[in-house]
């Protein structure tokens, strides 16, 4: 069974707080980074480590600039590092998009990704219902991100 911190990084996302922009092949859903960034410290018990690499051509006329990021976070009392690679129109929003992806590794925004295919909240012990709650009430209390 998932530990409670990875079942709250998986969680749907609440669409207060999805935006969407046109790339070109319609609308997509995403979540803004300082999201991103804020659910990863509401979340996790520990500051985690985002490093990344020197920007690079990434052979994308739209967004030309990659970088590869790591995010080494703790979750559940194990120490867990995953990559993103993220593009952009500058370093920035490259990085911006590097821990995004590195971050729905460990299921923030997963959903957003998957689409009609995310079926974790369904599967057994991943769902809302079987999630500790944080105050302490019965059921599930009113968190971003879930």
């Amino acid at each position: 069974m998932p530990g409670t911190q990875l079942k709250q990084l998986a969680q749907k996302t609440d669409r207060r707080f999805v935006k969407q922009v046109d790339k070109g092949f319609g609308n997509i859903d995403y979540v803004p980074h300082y999201q991103t960034i804020q659910m990863l410290l509401r979340y996790l018990d520990r500051p985690f480590n985002w490093t990344v690499s020197e920007p690079y051509d990434s052979g994308d006329e739209r967004e030309p600039i990659g970088i590869t990021g790591s995010l080494m976070l703790e979750i559940d009392n194990h120490v867990v590092e995953v990559d993103g690679v993220g593009q952009g129109r500058d370093a920035k929003n490259a990085e911006s998009d590097a821990i995004k992806r590195a971050a729905m590794k460990v299921g923030l925004g997963l959903d957003l990704w998957a689409q009609d295919g995310y079926w974790l909240d369904r599967a057994e012990g991943w769902g809302p219902d079987d999630t500790v709650p944080h105050d302490g009430t019965e059921g599930h209390d009113e968190r971003p991100f879930e």
